[in-house]
């Protein structure tokens, strides 16, 4: 998950940074980017587009407000998770627009933030449409229907999507436990494949739509895959 935090007072940026920091303790792959006003958040998207998965913003901010930046980002950006922090509860009324998850007092305790950023990994989880991964120095998002398969080897996981790879130190459970159980399958202790991209399955072998690799089924998981592999036939016949 990537953070944009926005905010013209130093001192808030560094609450609530620390706090996003104790956060990532518990949380995998959690990154954040801090902005001094929304001028720099609009610059952003401008140049790399939508990178972000929340947007932390004060709403008295100078220039364009946090209403406006919101806004402006909503418009650009339709699944981001927008919270806004604020001294004064009275401006909520006015806030529905951007549809906000939530408005946070000032000053942000730690169980606020927590809670909020849970509800977000939720969503993102239920609804799965993209995946937020840390590779080559950068935060990636990539679509869940892009990707092939995922491999452990030597302690580093790659993602392997239609065009591209990501080479990340997240988990193969870390991954299991983000994307779709009835999409994606652990075939063997070291790969997670893509079951819309299966090809054919043979014995103890499979072959993906994209890959020319020949995927070995670990014996453990083979019946797993088949009964999923069946779901997943019937509900694309309906």
């Amino acid at each position: 998950m990537y953070i944009a935090i926005c905010d013209d007072d130093e001192e808030v940026i560094k609450q609530v940074t620390e706090h996003i920091g104790r956060f990532a303790e518990t949380y995998s792959d959690i990154r954040y980017k801090a902005f001094s006003s929304a001028e720099a958040v609009i610059e952003y998207y401008s140049q790399y587009g939508n990178k972000f998965d929340v947007l932390i913003t004060d709403i008295e901010l100078e220039a364009v407000n946090g209403v406006e930046l919101a806004s402006r980002i909503r418009n650009m950006d339709e699944n981001i998770a927008i919270f806004f922090l604020t001294y004064h509860t009275e401006y909520a009324i006015k806030c529905f627009k951007p549809r906000p998850v939530d408005f946070w007092i000032k000053p942000l305790s730690y169980e606020v933030l927590e809670e909020g950023l849970c509800k977000v990994l939720r969503l993102l989880r239920k609804n799965n449409e993209y995946i937020t991964v840390y590779s080559d120095r950068r935060s990636v998002r990539i679509k869940c229907s892009d990707i092939l398969y995922i491999e452990r080897q030597s302690r580093k996981t790659t993602v392997y999507t239609v065009d591209s790879e990501y080479c990340t130190n997240r988990s193969l459970s870390d991954f299991l436990n983000e994307l779709d159980n009835k999409r994606f399958v652990r075939i063997y202790q070291s790969h997670i494949i893509n079951i819309a991209k299966v090809r054919h399955i043979d014995n103890n072998k499979l072959k993906l739509y994209g890959s020319e690799y020949d995927f070995d089924i670990g014996r453990r998981f083979i019946n797993d895959l088949k009964k999923r592999y069946v779901m997943y036939k019937e509900e694309c016949a309906l």
